[in-house]
C-alpha cells in the first residue's frame, strides 16, 4: 500500500553537475512516464521506487515522484543490512552497481532521508552502509539518548554533528519507586553532556534532561552559550540546580516557548523571584509546567500574566494561590491545559470558578486538582464535556463525585487517577470515555481495583494505546479480553498490589 507523501525530485542537468529541489508531490501514473533509466531498487518490490524516467540532455528539467510505501525504507534497510555489518557481523561491501540509489550524489541521497520521519526507518537506513550512515547522520536534527552511560558525549558530536534537538536519560525508572539504595548519589551528572554542548551544539534548539543531576553552573555554563536559540528547555524529575539556576534561564533564554520542570527537586536558591523575571523575559513562553515541584514565592500578578500568555499552565500545591478566580479569568482566551489547585479554601466563590473556567474556549486538559472537595468538584462540570485530558492523581474525590464527574467526560482521551476509582468508576470510564486512549491507575491505600475494572474498560475503551494499572487482582480472562478489544494498545503495565480488604467490589 501506498502512502499518501511522495518524494518529487526537480534535476537540472547542466553538464556532470546540476541541482535539486524536493518537495512533496503528487502520485502519478506509470503511463506519464517514458522509459529509459529505472531509477531505484526493484528487488524487494515497491521498496524504494519503481518509476522510470527519460534519460535527459544537459540544461533540460525533470520532475519526477519517488513514492515511499509505509515502512518501505524500513524493511530495505533490514533486508541489505543482511549483505554488511548487522548486529556485529562481519562487514560485506554493498555493491553500488545493485543498489542504483547509491549512485545518486550525498546530496541528493541526504534529501530523501530528509523526508524520513519515523526514526525506525532512519535508523534502519543507516544501517544499510557506510556512506548512508555518515549522510543520515549528518542530517539527523532529533536525537534520544536513551542512558547517559551508553555512549560517550564525544560519539553524539562525531555521530551527529547537526543535532538541533537531543534528549538525553539519567537514572532508571525504578528509582522512581524506591527501589536503588542511594538513588540521590547514583550520579547520571549532567556536566561532560553540558561541555560538549556549549561548544560544539550552540545552535541547539530543544535539550531535554531526564533524571538527571545537574547543577547551578552547569545550567549557567550551557544557557550563556546556548539561550539565545533555544526554544524548549525541560529537566524533567531532575535534581541538584535550585532558583538561581532558573534565574539563569529567565535572564538568558528569550526566545524560550517551552519550559517543563516537572517533579524536578528544586532546592531555594539566591533567587525567590524568577518567575518574575521569566514572564518579563520570554515573552514567547507558552508551556510552563511546574508539576509536582516545590516553587514558592510567586507574586498573584505574575500568575496572572503567565495564564494569559501560555497555553499549557501546570502550577504545583506549593504555590498557596489566594485567589484562583484573577488566574483562571486571565487565562480564558489562550489556556488550553490548566493545572492549578482548585479548592473551596481559595476564597472565591465556587460558582464564579465555575463560570469562569466555562468561559475557557480553548481548554481541553485539567491536571493538578488538589484536595477537592464536592463542591470543588463540581467546577469542573460546565467543561467536562470536551475535555480530553484530566489528572486526578492528588484528587482526594470518592463515590460518587469521581463517578459523576468521569460520566460527563465524553471526549476523554487521556486519564489519570488512582485505585479510588474502583472498579465501579471503570465501568463509567468505559460506558462514557469512548474515545480514551491512555489510562493510568496508580496505587492509593484507600482503593484497589481488579480485573473487574479492567474488563469493563476493555470491552468499552476500543481505542486505548496505553494503560498502566495497579490492581489488587487479575485473571488471564481479563488479560484476553483487553488484548482482544484493544488492537492500537502498545504499552501496557499491570502491576498486582497486596490489599487488606477482605472484600472485593464488583461492577452492575
Amino acid at each position: 500500500m501506498w502512502c499518501n507523501c511522495l518524494v518529487s525530485v526537480k534535476i537540472k542537468f547542466s553538464g556532470t553537475m546540476g541541482w535539486l529541489q524536493l518537495r512533496d508531490g503528487v502520485q502519478r501514473g506509470n503511463s506519464g512516464w517514458s522509459s529509459g533509466l529505472e531509477i531505484g531498487y526493484s528487488g524487494v518490490g515497491n521498496s524504494v521506487c519503481d518509476e522510470n524516467v527519460e534519460f535527459l540532455h544537459p540544461g533540460v528539467m525533470l520532475e519526477a515522484s519517488f513514492p515511499f510505501a509505509d515502512g518501505s525504507v524500513a524493511a530495505w534497510g533490514r533486508r541489505i543490512c543482511k549483505m554488511g555489518s548487522w548486529r556485529g557481523a562481519k562487514a560485506t561491501r554493498v555493491d553500488e552497481d545493485h543498489f542504483p540509489l547509491l549512485q545518486f550524489p550525498d546530496e541528493i541521497i541526504e534529501k530523501v532521508i530528509g523526508f524520513l520521519t519515523n526514526p525506525v526507518d532512519r535508523n534502519s537506513t543507516s544501517l544499510v552502509c557506510t556512506r548512508l550512515k555518515a549522510i543520515e547522520g549528518e542530517s539527523r536534527e532529533t536525537v534520544l539518548i536513551s542512558n547517559c552511560y551508553a555512549i560517550q558525549p564525544g560519539t553524539l558530536k562525531s555521530r551527529f554533528p547537526n543535532a538541533k534537538s537531543i534528549t538525553i536519560k539519567g537514572k532508571p525508572r525504578i528509582v522512581d519507586f524506591s527501589l536503588i539504595p542511594h538513588a540521590e548519589v547514583w550520579g547520571a551528572y549532567a556536566t561532560p553532556w553540558v561541555d560538549l554542548l556549549k561548544e560544539h551544539y550552540r545552535p541547539i534548539r530543544h535539550l531535554k534532561m531526564k533524571r538527571m543531576t545537574i547543577s547551578d553552573s552547569d545550567i549557567k555554563r550551557f544557557v550563556s552559550a546556548c539561550g539565545y536559540s533555544l526554544e524548549r528547555l525541560e529537566f524533567e524529575k531532575c535534581s541538584g540546580f535550585s532558583t538561581t539556576g532558573l534565574q539563569y534561564i529567565a535572564g538568558a533564554c528569550r526566545n524560550l516557548v517551552v519550559l517543563n520542570l516537572s517533579e524536578a527537586d528544586i532546592l531555594q536558591g539566591d533567587a525567590p523571584y524568577w518567575m518574575t523575571s521569566l514572564v518579563n523575559t520570554a515573552s514567547s513562553l507558552r508551556v510552563l509546567d511546574l508539576y509536582l515541584t516545590e516553587v514558592e514565592d510567586v507574586e498573584q500578578s505574575v500568575l496572572e500574566r503567565l495564564a494569559k500568555q501560555c497555553h499549557t499552565l501546570r502550577l504545583c500545591d506549593a504555590l498557596k494561590i489566594n485567589h484562583v478566580l484573577p488566574v483562571v479569568t486571565a487565562a480564558c482566551e489562550t489556556v488550553r491545559h490548566l493545572g492549578i489547585g482548585l479548592s473551596f479554601q481559595n476564597g472565591d466563590s465556587p460558582n464564579q470558578i465555575a463560570e469562569a473556567l466555562g468561559r475557557c474556549k480553548e481548554l481541553e486538559g485539567i491536571s493538578a486538582v488538589w484536595d477537592p472537595d464536592e463542591v470543588s468538584a463540581m467546577m469542573l462540570m460546565p467543561v467536562a464535556a470536551r475535555l480530553k485530558t484530566l489528572d486526578l492523581t492528588y484528587a482526594l474525590l470518592e463515590q460518587p463525585e469521581l463517578t459523576d464527574l468521569l460520566g460527563a467526560c465524553v471526549n476523554l482521551e487521556d486519564l489519570q487517577c488512582t485505585d479510588v476509582i474502583r472498579d465501579r468508576g471503570l465501568l463509567e470510564v468505559g460506558t462514557c470515555c469512548k474515545k480514551l486512549r491512555s489510562l493510568v491507575v496508580q496505587q492509593d491505600a484507600a482503593g484497589f481495583v481488579t480485573q473487574n475494572g479492567l474488563t469493563a474498560v476493555a470491552k468499552g475503551c476500543f481505542l486505548l494505546e496505553k494503560i498502566i494499572i495497579y490492581a489488587a487482582d487479575m485473571t488471564n480472562e481479563a488479560l484476553e479480553t483487553l488484548a482482544t478489544n484493544c488492537p492500537n494498545l502498545s504499552d501496557i503495565r499491570i502491576c498486582l498490589v497486596q490489599k487488606s480488604w477482605s472484600w472485593k467490589e464488583t461492577p452492575h
